[in-house]
């Protein structure tokens, strides 16, 4: 069974891809560092609430969507 934390990080890596968007590039989109971009879409770990809205925000998805 997928946890949230294992298809938010799914989810967040298809949508940088799908925009040919490096780590870096996500990062600077959102203001976030990219080593937080990176230990999202390779941990399990929840992000905060105002991290998915930023997140959310660039890709142009509902917060649901993400998780």
């Amino acid at each position: 069974m997928e946890t949230v934390p294992r298809r938010f990080a799914m989810r967040l890596k298809r949508l940088r891809k799908a925009k040919r968007w490096t780590q870096v590039d996500l990062a600077h989109a959102t203001g976030l560092r990219p080593g937080y971009i990176a230990r999202r879409e390779t941990r399990r770990h929840d992000p905060k609430f105002s991290t998915l809205v930023k997140i959310a925000k660039v890709f142009k998805v509902q917060v649901g969507d993400l998780l």
